[in-house]
């Protein structure tokens, strides 16, 4: 399959799905894959965009783009629309660019592959998956978690010295006019009134 080739999976069948349980059972392996891999969904699940439940959406998608191939045919854009609408209605984000085709490119690969008993593009993407997975959700996790830890003890700092200047308006007036302008963390010039 070329990279640029849309595709249209048919079958005379009443669907797609197969009957062999190891083909079905890897197939559906490697559209799991596939989908935690795309990096548009791993970033709206890693900040819970889709809110407390997001792994389990994602785990949803996963299963929607499986049900897709229900059918008796099955294109590439209609597992790329699968992906965007999940994306809109399920963690509130518009991608405006191709990564869903690429996914979508994948998913249609993967079914091609393993129509012919041939693991080694699931095999791929399941290890890429382990290799990413753990070390990803461990930065965002500690970056994000950290950093709101210390925003919020500096909102609160800041916070309670505002406070406690306010209620002593004869300490500010008298500091304001022994130690020159206040600047603010921002840079900005405090300006305040003379009684």
């Amino acid at each position: 399959m070329a990279v640029n080739e849309l595709v249209l999976l048919k079958t005379e069948a009443p669907s797609l799905i197969f009957e062999d349980d190891s083909q079905r059972a890897q197939f559906e392996l490697g559209v799991a894959s596939a989908v935690f891999l795309w990096d548009d969904l791993a970033t709206a699940v890693a900040n819970s965009w889709g809110g407390p439940e997001s792994a389990e959406k994602r785990e949803w998608l996963a299963a929607a783009v499986v049900e897709l191939f229900e059918s008796d045919e099955v294109a590439t854009e209609d597992i790329e629309y699968r992906l965007l609408a999940a994306m809109e209605d399920e963690f509130d984000v518009t991608i405006e660019t191709d990564t869903a085709l690429d996914v979508a490119k994948n998913i249609i690969k993967l079914y091609q592959e393993c129509a012919e008993k041939k693991y080694d593009f699931v095999q791929e993407l399941l290890n890429k998956y382990q290799q990413k997975a753990p070390a990803k959700a461990v930065t965002v996790n500690d970056n994000d978690s950290s950093d709101d830890e210390a925003m919020d003890e500096e909102i609160h700092h800041h916070g309670t010295m505002e406070h406690n200047d306010h209620n002593c308006a004869d300490h500010d007036e008298m500091e304001v006019e022994q130690s020159g302008p206040i600047i603010d963390d921002d840079g900005f010039q405090l300006v305040t009134r003379k009684r």
